[in-house]
């Protein structure tokens, strides 16, 4: 065993960027979930032999979301900081690592995820390593290669500068579905276990649907790759028999192997781990195969997450959906006759939207979907449609920690930025209005029994005082201010 210090930090996301700052106020901070890289890069590095190893996700720490003087005191004498970024995060990742640099100047950072695999130059500038892509060879390998060589040669998947010269290796391997079936368990700290709500369960990688605004199908490759249904199975067992909660399939589709889904389904309610409600991610297509939605409902797959995007054709085409309004339409009826909640993901100002349009998605919403999030088009990092709007001139701001599909950061083709903000909110307020809420809880309560009306009023309460919060928050009061002075 190697007894070198190892830290793994995923910082949440933090008002105007800033390390330690005050919280988000968002639907996304409020729905908090475990770390989902760093746990698992944590047993992994358990399992390959590296002893003094430490994870710190402080999403869950008092004050919310900054890190204590433990872990300050931790980090600084760790000999490799191991920072997990998403873009919305990349600026306090960045003044982690600096900060670290500044304690102890021997100590090496390595830094992955989404945003530094697509530009992983500029993350040079304050780590020394980005790991590309999937890291659950490349980040024991690099670890070891360092501790015996002190150099990265041979490793692949990693940049790194050498010298004045920045050094790309060749992408490492994406791992097989044999080897996604024999990862470790998740290693979660104690903070995480005793205060998370919502247990993340992923059972696959990769996504044939290649939609421009996503950089899925780019980081895990368009090759739908699943664990076997016993390695899941597993998964689910412990997570029962420690801390009985909420279950989260976390795939961006959760059917991509339908045959397969349904099999580990009836495994579910065979072996009784239905007995807590678990949401999922599914594509549209899924409401059509009546099979899958009985088992669903008999698993208590209950609440489901559907990319809807929009109900406009010309908006779906702009962002390379390969689906129809009129179908994504009658699959939520089929999801919501079967008894599945559908949670409506859906795009506002694409190119395809007017205000008479977004007027007609909201009054779709109000009477179609269980609940809603408003997402607006962001540029992010890896995408086609993040390079197509940065060629016509139309990012507003590379200010990453906006980057969190509630800001608009993109001028739309027919709204001004300002204006389209205003219709955000002002479609969100609507859909969960107190007498929305009532009226359509009360109206489904004979089809979805008892729980609906109660899920729903839950959510009201929820969302109504996240949007308020959100609202007084002086980063979203500052930005509001800023689209309107430029018109």
């Amino acid at each position: 065993m190697d007894n070198r210090a190892i830290t793994l930090v995923e910082l949440p996301a933090m008002a105007f960027g800033q390390l330690n700052g005050e919280p988000v106020e968002d639907v996304f901070c409020g729905f908090k979930l475990p770390a989902r890289a760093i746990p698992l890069l944590h047993a992994i590095l358990l399992r390959e032999g590296f002893a003094d190893v430490v994870s710190i996700n402080p999403a869950f720490n008092k004050p919310q979301g900054r890190l204590n003087p433990g872990d300050m005191e931790r980090i600084a004498v760790a000999d490799f900081l191991l920072i997990s970024t998403i873009s919305r995060t990349i600026s306090q990742s960045r003044e982690l690592g600096l900060l670290y640099k500044r304690l102890n100047p021997g100590g090496t950072v390595i830094t992955g995820g989404a945003h530094v695999t697509y530009r992983p130059e500029e993350c040079l500038e304050w780590a020394d390593f980005v790991v590309r892509k999937e890291g659950d060879k490349t980040l024991p390998r690099l670890l070891r290669t360092l501790m015996n060589n002190g150099s990265p040669d041979g490793v692949d998947g990693i940049s790194y500068k050498r010298g004045a010269r920045i050094v790309h290796t060749k992408p490492a391997e994406p791992l097989t579905e044999d080897e996604l079936s024999q990862l470790p368990a998740p290693h979660y700290d104690d903070n995480t276990r005793k205060h998370a709500w919502v247990w993340p369960v992923h059972t696959s990688r990769g996504c044939p649907m290649q939609c421009d605004f996503c950089s899925v199908s780019s980081l895990y490759g368009t090759r739908y790759r699943r664990r076997s249904n016993e390695s899941i199975i597993n998964d689910l067992e412990r997570i029962h028999a420690e801390s009985p909660k909420f279950v989260f399939f976390t795939d961006d589709n959760f059917a991509g192997k339908p045959e397969e889904t349904k099999q580990l389904l009836r495994m579910m309610i065979e072996r009784r781990l239905n007995r807590e409600v678990s949401l999922c991610q599914l594509c549209a297509s899924a409401a059509f195969d009546r099979e899958l939605l009985r088992l669903l409902k008999e698993a208590e797959v209950t609440i489901a997450f559907v990319g809807i995007e929009s109900i406009s054709d010309e908006t779906l085409k702009s962002l390379n959906k390969k689906v129809d309004a009129k179908r994504n339409k009658e699959a939520v009826r089929l999801f919501r006759e079967a008894g599945i909640w559908i949670h409506g993901m859906m795009m506002i100002g694409g190119d395809g939207d007017t205000e008479q349009s977004l007027m007609e998605t909201a009054r779709w919403a109000k009477h179609n979907l269980d609940s809603v999030q408003y997402l607006t088009p962001t540029p992010m990092p890896g995408t086609k449609f993040g390079e197509a709007m940065k060629r016509e001139g139309r990012v507003l701001t590379e200010n990453f920690h906006l980057y969190d599909a509630q800001h608009v950061v993109l001028s739309p083709k027919n709204f001004t930025p300002y204006r389209l903000q205003e219709v955000i909110f002002d479609m969100y307020r609507e859909f969960y209005s107190f007498r929305e809420s009532v009226r359509t809880a009360l109206k489904s309560v004979s089809s979805l029994k008892w729980l609906y009306p109660l899920r729903k009023m839950l959510l009201y309460f929820y969302v109504k005082k996240t949007l308020k919060m959100a609202n007084k928050n002086p980063q979203t009061y500052a930005y509001m201010g800023w689209l309107r002075s430029i018109g």
